[in-house]
């Protein structure tokens, strides 16, 4: 995402005011993410005044295509742990209750307490649960 040529505030106006019906976006997620932590230290994001801020994160909503609650939550990302970066956090998920190695050691138990592996459990279906 090329944006050299817009250099400040005033600018930022300008691209806005002539790019009423643009929509732009193709990039990685990634690499939008980068460019907004770049958009925002060269702007000076955090030091500027309210009116200025909406037209910096009017732009960046633009040039990048995501919806506002989620700009919102990157830039608050910015300012809270000074990056922005894609969140990997972990669903909650209930533990197996019953794996591969205790359905065989089940069976291992089972074999020796009545002398055969049980019907259920034949050859084929053994090497099933060994995978």
């Amino acid at each position: 995402m090329d944006d050299s040529g817009i250099k400040d505030i005033a600018g930022i106006k300008r691209f806005l005011k002539g790019s009423r019906g643009i929509k732009l976006s193709g990039v990685s997620r990634e690499e939008k993410c980068r460019w907004i932590t770049a958009a925002l230290r060269r702007f000076a994001y955090f030091k500027q005044r309210k009116k200025d801020k909406n037209a910096v994160k009017s732009y960046m909503l633009r040039m990048t295509g995501f919806p506002d609650a989620q700009m919102t939550r990157l830039i608050g990302d910015q300012r809270q742990d000074g990056r922005i970066g894609l969140r990997t956090g972990s669903r909650h998920c209930f533990a197996r209750a019953c794996s591969a190695s205790l359905r065989i050691a089940t069976i291992h138990s089972a074999s020796y307490r009545f002398r055969a592996i049980p019907a259920p459990y034949s050859c084929s279906r053994l090497t099933i649960c060994l995978d």
